[in-house]
């Protein structure tokens, strides 16, 4: 059943773990996309994409995320230290924001 899959995907497995139960076990295919089955059924429980696209738009996300953040750090950063300015030398309503 598990062959015909992969003749029927047209898929090339590299690669086979099998769990410390026995209960399930992923294969791994040249287009790596990990696929794990129940041992039982034979059949396809989770299928986990590692294909290079969707860790390029993982790291984007998480980096976009970051720099938000960081930008965020900097204002409050930058506002604190206008408050502590004496009067004299800061501009009148001056506060940084992000947009």
């Amino acid at each position: 059943m598990i062959r015909e899959f992969f003749l029927k995907e047209k898929v090339t497995p590299v690669s086979l773990t099998v769990s410390h139960k026995g209960e399930l076990f992923a294969l791994m295919g040249r287009d790596k996309i990990i696929r794990i089955f129940d041992v039982s059924t034979a059949r396809i429980r989770r299928k986990i994409d590692e294909s290079t696209k969707v860790l390029i738009n993982l790291f984007q996300i998480f980096f976009l995320k970051f720099n938000i953040l960081i930008s965020k750090k900097i204002i409050q950063f930058f506002n604190k230290i206008i408050k502590r300015l004496p009067l004299r030398h800061r501009m009148k309503n001056i506060q940084i924001t992000s947009y």
